[in-house]
């Protein structure tokens, strides 16, 4: 258990987590909830499927799936808003395990709101007045009829000032009762299981009373410019702030939380001590959205003129029929060599059951277990990402990058264990002084269902000295299932270099007509060969013409034909490159484009965010 926190467990209670609408959407002219993407969910011990609810600004429906009898739910209500003198409560925490049947329909309302005004959620928080803050709504789980199952209450919202300009707490969403503002009579108080908790009072105004169960759970309105804050909703909500004058007001009392113990087993609920948000221990809760100035992490009061942090739902279950991954096969991206900052390829691996049968759908976590200086995902707040496999069991990161030079380590897990781990390292210079050139093989052609008349030949080089004995990938460069392959319909073949020359095994047009491209890849290097491959009867060219391709690497001679630095690249003849005013006109045109969307600022933004850590 958190420290500061206290817990109430019911054996044969219940509590789940979603939501339905019990009051209005917004108050007028309150924008909606900021939606936040959700992110990918991995199923804690004992379950092997979940989804995490965000704050969407409407409510979200779900589902049970076939088979499912039982589901988990974790939710968590909105904090309170604040400042770092008068701080917002903290939204509660409720779980428990939901009795449910295959195909029924449950609603998922998650509490949220955004610049400061009232949002979304299962009831709304009560508003602040006179530079008071609002209070955090409830998120809950509830039928598709509406009953309730789980609702987890929101915080009470700060005062402008709180007591002789000294301050004050809120009170925090609670278990079966909210707690009271901490400002005396000023303070609103808590709700009482189903009975709304009572508005502060004070010479200057009284708070509103929160709503009770049977009237929506909203929470109590502070007292008309009085700098109270607002009460926090719940199952019952909690009171408004009253006021006394401009230097003494009180902040909103917490909602109450609610588990319908016909339906909900292993109950938990759990109220913080304060602005820090309940169960901050649990894999589910997180932090503030990335690179947000003012938002706080989920539940957590605001101490930092801000709105309380969001709430959040999570459905966990158990599919017996879902495959049991036995291994992770790594696919590409272990091993690299990338410069500073730089994404390299990404790292993917293949989730297998025994036989070799991917596993669509299952979630693997990506962490960072091992770096001599900071590693991250662009992109998220934490140095670990969980992926979910696609219909071929692939699971795929590609924004690792890191800051300086060292090996960085990375573990590719699912949640039954079974795990695989990646090498990324990161070099001032990721070429290392390795060349890689096309000698010979690029623009041959041949027709469909031919072999090509010559191998393809790469010259690999490191600070000039030729690479002996070392393995050199030939990768065709297509997805398509026409396009070439090597002998044994190969994409991808690794050769041994011979005193620096490394020759492809035969390669073979596949039914797809037009050109394609075939890489040499050495460590972090490359060099493309472009073919192409004809339509039967067609006129394939009798030999190829030497160094068709281009190449890459950190040679010291930038202008030679078939190398280049860090990259890959093509010349006139079978390479990507555009030249001439066709090729101006053509890359100007996409730039306008480019631009008008955005997307250099796009691209750019993480990077310099990157840069910014250091």
């Amino acid at each position: 258990m958190n420290r500061g926190s206290s817990v109430l467990r019911r054996g044969a209670s219940s509590v789940v987590v979603a939501a339905l609408a019990v009051a209005g959407l917004a108050v007028s002219g309150a924008a909606p909830a900021a939606a936040i993407p959700a992110p990918e969910c991995m199923p804690t011990a004992g379950y092997n499927e979940c989804r995490i609810f965000e704050s969407t600004g409407a409510k979200e429906d779900f589902v049970v799936p076939a088979g499912i009898a039982k589901l988990e739910v974790r939710a968590w209500g909105q904090g309170g808003g604040g400042t770092a003198m008068t701080r917002g409560g903290s939204g509660a925490f409720v779980s428990g395990k939901v009795r449910v049947t295959p195909g029924e329909k449950l609603d998922v309302r998650v509490a949220g709101s955004k610049d400061g005004l009232i949002g979304f959620g299962d009831a709304l928080g009560g508003k602040g007045n006179g530079g008071g803050y609002n209070g955090g709504a409830s998120s809950s789980l509830r039928t598709a009829d509406g009953d309730p199952l789980v609702i987890a209450a929101g915080g009470g919202g700060g005062s402008d000032q709180g007591l002789d300009i000294k301050g004050g707490n809120a009170g925090d969403g609670g278990a079966e009762n909210g707690k009271d503002a901490n400002e005396g009579e000023l303070g609103g108080k808590g709700a009482k299981g189903g009975k709304g908790g009572a508005g502060g009072t004070g010479d200057g105004g009284n708070g509103s009373a929160g709503a009770d169960a049977q009237d929506g759970g909203a929470g109590g309105d502070a007292a008309p410019n009085s700098g109270g804050g607002g009460g926090g909703a719940g199952w019952a909500g909690g009171g408004g702030g009253g006021g006394k004058n401009r230097f003494n007001q009180g902040s909103g009392g917490g909602g109450s939380s609610y588990a319908d113990s016909a339906k909900v087993s292993d109950v938990e609920m759990v109220v913080s001590d304060g602005a820090s948000a309940p169960r901050k221990d649990d894999p589910f809760w997180d932090g503030a959205p990335y690179n947000s100035p003012v938002e706080s992490g989920v539940a957590a009061g605001a101490g930092g003129d801000s709105p309380g942090g969001r709430g959040r739902v999570v459905l966990q279950w158990h599919d017996a029929n879902k495959p049991v991954v036995d291994t992770l096969v790594k696919e590409s991206g272990d091993n690299q060599t990338v410069g500073i900052y730089d994404r390299g390829e990404p790292l993917v691996v293949v989730a297998q059951a025994k036989g070799g049968r991917p596993v669509p759908g299952e979630s693997v976590t990506f962490s960072i277990v091992k770096h001599p200086s900071p590693g991250w995902f662009e992109d998220h707040s934490s140095n670990k990402v969980v992926v979910k496999a696609d219909a071929q069991g692939r699971a795929k990161v590609e924004d690792l990058t890191g800051n300086r030079e060292g090996t960085i380590t990375v573990r590719a897990e699912t949640n039954n264990g079974t795990s695989v781990e990646f090498t990324r390292h990161v070099k001032k210079d990721p070429t290392d002084g390795i060349k890689v050139e096309a000698v010979s093989g690029g623009g041959q052609q041949a027709e469909a269902g031919q072999e090509f008349a010559e191998p393809l030949v790469a010259m690999v080089t490191q600070h000039g000295g030729k690479v002996n004995q070392d393995k050199v990938e030939f990768r065709v460069e297509s997805q398509d299932e026409d396009a070439p392959a090597f002998e044994g319909g190969k994409r991808i073949v690794e050769v041994t270099s011979d005193m620096g020359t490394a020759t492809s095994p035969k390669l073979i047009a596949g039914q797809g007509t037009g050109e394609y491209t075939v890489v040499a890849h050495y460590k972090n290097v490359t060099a493309g060969f472009k073919v192409e491959v004809l339509a039967k009867n067609g006129q394939p060219s009798p030999s190829p013409s030497p160094s068709e391709g281009t190449g890459s690497g950190g040679d010291d001679d930038p202008g030679s034909e078939n190398s280049g630095t860090g990259g890959s690249g093509s010349d006139d003849d079978g390479g990507l490159a555009l030249t001439g005013a066709t090729g101006i006109g053509l890359l100007a045109g996409i730039g306008l484009l480019l631009a008008a969307a955005g997307f250099a600022a796009v691209r750019l933004a993480p990077r310099l965010r990157t840069r910014l850590r250091d």
